[in-house]
C-alpha cells in the first residue's frame, strides 16, 4: 500500500494486518475497502464474486485470474511486486555444500509433480543462480528501504 501511495500520490490510511485471513475477514465485512494480498488468499472469494479483483501486482497477469489486469496495465507505472521464496545458508558455508544444495533444490523444484503442485498453489517456480538471487535480494532490500523511508516508517 505504501508503494502505491508513493507512486500515485493517493492519500489512504494503510492498516497493517498480522495476516491475510484477518484482512480478508475485514474486507468481506466492509470494515476496509481495499486489500493487498497474495492471489492464493483471495482467489476463492474473487471466483465466488464476494471480492472484486482490481489488479494483480506482478508484471504479468496471473494465469489463475487472466481477466484481471496488472497494476502497470491499470496505469501505475513501475508497479511490479511479487511474493518470492528463497533458501539461504549461513555465511561461511563451504562452496561444495552450497553447490550441492543449489543443485538438489533446483532438481526438486523442477520435478514435474512438485512443479505442478507449486503452480497449482499459484507459485511461479523460477530457480535462479545464487549470484542472481543475491543481486535480487539486494535490489529488493534497497527498494523497500526507500519505500519505508518515503513513507516515514521508522525501523523498530
Amino acid at each position: 500500500m505504501e508503494l502505491l501511495k508513493t507512486l500515485t500520490g493517493i492519500d489512504v490510511v494503510h492498516v497493517a494486518y498480522k495476516g491475510a485471513a484477518p484482512a480478508l475477514v475485514d474486507l468481506l465485512g466492509a470494515q476496509i475497502m481495499v486489500n493487498f494480498s497474495n492471489v492464493p488468499a483471495l482467489i476463492s472469494p474473487v471466483r465466488a464474486g464476494r471480492v472484486r479483483a482490481l489488479a494483480v501486482t506482478g508484471a504479468k497477469r496471473s494465469p489463475q485470474l487472466p481477466a484481471v489486469p496488472t497494476m502497470i496495465e491499470s496505469g501505475v507505472a513501475d508497479f511490479d511486486v511479487t511474493s518470492w521464496y528463497g533458501v539461504c545458508a549461513p555465511a561461511g558455508t563451504p562452496q561444495t555444500i552450497l553447490d550441492k544444495l543449489h543443485a538438489d533444490i533446483t532438481r526438486v523444484l523442477m520435478a514435474p509433480e512438485v512443479n505442478r503442485r507449486l503452480t497449482d498453489m499459484v507459485i511461479d517456480v523460477a530457480p535462479t543462480s545464487r549470484e542472481d538471487f543475491d543481486a535480487f535480494m539486494r535490489a529488493e532490500t534497497s527498494r523497500w528501504e526507500k519505500v519505508a523511508k518515503d513513507a516515514g516508517i521508522v525501523p523498530q
